[in-house]
Parts: structure tokens; C-alpha cells; sequence
């Protein structure tokens, strides 16, 4: 998984787009900055030891059923605090990496499984996403993202062997 830190909007400031949730999974997240803080920091239901040991859980079901439930009742509650801006929210998408698939989370909650091995979201997505099609490492495709795209810069990080 490969990440930038920039996040723009009135100003550009650096944020840290991945976590680990609950040790399970891995998400990165696209969009404002406060959305996609709160996905990351949102309690979830852990998927027991064993289950993620013998892999014996459905990934996109735990999804479902568990972790986007908790989400939209922690953004309806945070952003419920916030007069006017409840038909705003979500802006962002968010991918996850669980049980070595990759998984999408769209703007309205709909989860979609990755139809290839890498995939991305953001801005510079398409630039890194031809990059890896090409052959080119998850670092270059950052990079050229990078010098491609106003809005993705800061610090590049790769991740690897996430499952």
C-alpha cells in the first residue's frame, strides 16, 4: 500500500492517511481531512483470534455487517453536531485491506471488491494506477502521481506485506 501526506482544501497541510485498525486491517483514506480521520479512529468490532487465524470469516461480509455500521453512527453522531452539514457528509472513499483483499468504500457506503491486485483513490490515483499497470513500482507510481498532480505531494510512503 503506498500513500501520500497532502491534503488540500482552503489550505494544504500533511496528514497521516493510513491505519491499522484493531491490529485486523489496514485502511487509507481520500477526502477530507476530518472524514477520514474519523474512519480511522472509529471503534469496530474485532474479528476473533481464531477466525483470523484459520480465515474462517467472510471479509466482505465483516465489512458489511460490522465495520460500516459503526462508521455511519459515528459520522451521523459527529457530524449531527454540526448544524447545516449533515447533507454533506460522507466526502471521501477509503480503501482496506483485509484478508489480503482490497476492498473500496465509496462516498455512500457502498463496498466494492478490488477486480485486480492494486487499485487506488484520490486524486492522483489515475496517474499511479497507469504507472502500475505499466510495470513500475508502488514508489514511481507515487512519484509521478506526484509530479502529475496539484493536489498529491508530501511525504510518499510504502507499506508492504499488508494482509
Amino acid at each position: 500500500m503506498g500513500w501520500d501526506s497532502q491534503s488540500t482544501g482552503a489550505t494544504t497541510h500533511h496528514v497521516e492517511k493510513v491505519a491499522c485498525v484493531n491490529d485486523q486491517f489496514h485502511i487509507g483514506v481520500a477526502g477530507r481531512t476530518r472524514y477520514g480521520t474519523l474512519l480511522k479512529f472509529i471503534d469496530v468490532p474485532a474479528l476473533h483470534t481464531a477466525d483470523i487465524e484459520t480465515g474462517n470469516y467472510d471479509a466482505f461480509e465483516y465489512l458489511i455487517t460490522q465495520v460500516i455500521p459503526s462508521w455511519i453512527g459515528a459520522l451521523d453522531k459527529q457530524f449531527g453536531l454540526i448544524p447545516d452539514q449533515k447533507d454533506d457528509w460522507p466526502d471521501g472513499v477509503a480503501l482496506i485491506v483485509l484478508q489480503g483483499r482490497i476492498f473500496e468504500v465509496c462516498h455512500d457506503f457502498t463496498v466494492v471488491e478490488a477486480a485486480r491486485d492494486f487499485e487506488g483513490i484520490g486524486s492522483g490515483s489515475a496517474y499511479a494506477l497507469g504507472a502500475i499497470a505499466s510495470g513500475k513500482s508502488v514508489k514511481k507510481a507515487l512519484e509521478i502521481a506526484a509530479e502529475l498532480d496539484l493536489w498529491t505531494g508530501g511525504t510518499l510512503r510504502v507499506q508492504k506485506g499488508l494482509k
